[in-house]
């Protein structure tokens, strides 16, 4: 797609940037990709030009989807030039719950902003899953891919207070606080996570392996504290 003629048209309209996913030893941003939500070649994301990420596209992505995406950012830019301009109370919601679907400004403004706003019951209901999704996803590229256990320390604190997310990446949340608990070798924690992982896909026999994998760990984490 992106040697394509329409993509070299198309492209006229933003300021294009590549990131180089290979390991290079002088490569000043190894895990952009990984910070930015990506998980392949290409990644297509729009970010602002402090680097921030402000939406991720898709994968292999078709030149119409960027450019639907485009119109969409442009429309959210839009609004928010006009919120910050000093509009009416429906519009400042607005923006708010079209950021909280965006997923692209910081968890905790955006629960500082949810709680200065005046929602109903059912509005302020509906906040609440996304907003873990945000903090979890938040965390989640925050933590370098080699030092799990700092970012499973964060998601033992959200599972303790029943902050579960659901999103396409939720696997990671479980796989780094089981990392976490191993590193600290915490065998009530470990074997507490287990159990809940066992019961929420219970039946996934895509699962089995990583199950199996697990029991293994927490026997040799039980015969290691003795």
């Amino acid at each position: 797609m992106l040697s394509t003629k329409e993509f070299a048209e198309w492209s006229s309209k933003v300021v294009l940037f590549l990131h180089n996913t290979s390991r290079c030893d002088d490569e000043k941003y190894p895990n952009l990709l990984f910070q930015m939500g990506g998980v392949g070649f290409p990644t297509m994301s729009y970010l602002d030009a402090d680097g921030s990420l402000l939406k991720q596209v898709g994968h292999v992505t078709p030149v119409d989807q960027l450019e639907k995406a485009h119109g969409e950012l442009m429309s959210w830019r839009a609004l928010r030039t006009e919120v910050e301009k000093g509009a009416d109370a429906q519009k400042t919601k607005a923006l708010f719950l079209l950021e909280l679907t965006m997923g692209n400004r910081p968890f905790a403004e955006m629960q500082k902003r949810r709680d200065a706003l005046s929602l109903s019951p059912d509005e302020l209901k509906a906040t609440e899953q996304p907003l873990v999704n945000l903090q979890f996803t938040e965390i989640l590229r925050q933590t370098p891919r080699d030092q799990q256990p700092i970012g499973g320390e964060q998601f033992v604190a959200m599972f303790e207070a029943g902050r579960i997310p659901d999103t396409s990446t939720e696997t990671s949340f479980w796989q780094y606080m089981f990392e976490f608990a191993a590193a600290k070798e915490n065998v009530p924690l470990f074997e507490k996570l287990l159990a809940v992982v066992k019961e929420k896909k219970a039946g996934d026999q895509r699962l089995a392996r990583y199950l199996s994998t697990l029991e293994e760990r927490l026997a040799a984490l039980k015969a290691k504290k003795g």
